[in-house]
């Protein structure tokens, strides 16, 4: 997926300023979050960009939801509660993004409602292609 590129350069070059820096990928589908309101967007696109917003802000439809959404919204909204309350310690409570851009949690990966951590190579595979475009364009704070 190459819109992770962005995320994994900026992590990066957080984690190598000194600051802390995590990064998520959302992996996981359910048939009552649907792409423009479209019932065939759920067998067609599963998991899509910005899925996950329903489940961060807990506005996820309530109809036909099941108990690992409902448990996952729970998991992701407490990650997120955890990194507004401790940005610079514990953050949403996995380990930072070291200064490789390694360290990806994964909600949905296991299919159930828990936060995992999976390898970088399996969502930044494509990286490396944006590393020339990146290196050229690149300001003095990234």
């Amino acid at each position: 997926m190459s819109h992770l590129q962005p995320a994994k350069l900026v992590s990066q070059a957080t984690a190598q300023s000194g600051l802390p820096a995590w990064r998520y990928y959302h992996n996981i589908s359910f048939p009552n979050i649907l792409l423009n309101d479209d019932p065939d967007t759920y067998s067609k696109f599963g998991s899509f960009h910005t899925a996950d917003l329903g489940l961060i802000w807990g506005t996820y439809p309530t109809e036909n939801a099941t108990l690992i959404e409902v448990g996952l919204s729970k998991t992701i909204q407490a990650a997120w509660a955890g990194f507004v309350k401790d940005p610079w310690g514990e953050g949403p409570g996995w380990d930072r993004v070291d200064s490789n851009g390694n360290g990806v949690a994964c909600f949905g990966c296991d299919g159930g409602t828990d936060v995992t951590l999976i390898d970088e190579p399996h969502v930044d595979a494509r990286c490396p292609y944006y590393d020339l475009l990146y290196d050229t364009t690149k300001t003095p704070y990234f």
